[in-house]
């Protein structure tokens, strides 16, 4: 097990909160623009849209995991 410095655990856990906020932040890109275009159709740029906000949503939950993972259990 290796043994992680109170610097590297303080930046992670920056990195680890920032990448939250930027999912939920995301989410809420997502909600408005589906509330925005509520009861209108939708055009393949929505779509576009949407599909690339998702795939940087999973992104950022995904670091968000794997931070998490790292600071629990460091090295492995």
């Amino acid at each position: 097990m290796s043994y992680m410095s109170p610097l590297q655990r303080l930046l992670l856990k920056a990195m680890r909160y920032a990448s939250l906020g930027a999912a939920i932040l995301l989410l809420g890109f997502l909600v408005l623009a589906l509330w925005q275009k509520s009861g209108a159709d939708f055009t393949t740029q929505d779509y576009g849209f949407m599909g690339i906000v998702a795939l940087m949503l999973l992104g950022a939950v995904w670091l968000f995991r794997a931070i998490g993972r790292e600071m629990d259990n460091p090295g492995a």
